[in-house]
């Protein structure tokens, strides 16, 4: 489609380190309860807010994740990998970038000798200057197969976290 975006990201992230034998992971049974993402409980943290983006429920060979949220804040300081990805050893691609509302975040576990996500618990941290008032406005998830995955987001707002 001449873009590089995040199906072009998950592509990659398949195919990183396969050799030419091409071999294919085994198509898990998808989760019968959808992958739920929210937004935990914002932290400041200096003249940080850091907001954490968490996942649970159906959680089962999540291989890529494009998350948006929306909003009002004063500056998007970037995204970091949350305490779930602390443990892989191969690559985790985190790419992010803002708008003057909106936050992008694209996500994917490299190579698929590497088992995807598979457990609950915080995958990225988002990190704003001042107090941020965020929502989600999409999520989209992938598995090894860059088949799509059933998603729930909360419709839960993180508002201005107080100073005292």
């Amino acid at each position: 489609d001449g873009k590089i975006e995040f199906e072009d990201l998950m592509m990659f992230a398949i195919n990183y380190g396969l050799s030419s034998a091409g071999n294919l992971p085994k198509e898990v049974a998808p989760s019968s309860e959808p992958l739920a993402v929210e937004l935990g409980e914002p932290m400041v943290v200096g003249g940080e807010t850091h907001v954490p983006v968490l996942v649970s429920g159906g959680v089962q060979d999540v291989r890529g994740m494009r998350i948006r949220i929306a909003g009002k804040f004063s500056g998007f300081l970037g995204a970091e990998q949350g305490k779930l990805l602390d443990g892989y050893d191969t690559p985790v691609s985190l790419l992010s970038m803002s708008t003057e509302n909106q936050v992008s975040v694209d996500l994917a576990v490299m190579g698929l000798q590497i088992q995807g996500l598979s457990s609950a618990g915080e995958v990225v941290v988002l990190r704003f200057s001042g107090r941020p008032e965020v929502r989600f406005s999409s999520c989209e998830c992938r598995n090894s197969l860059n088949k799509p995955i059933k998603v729930s987001t909360s419709e839960v707002a993180i508002t201005a976290v107080p100073t005292d």
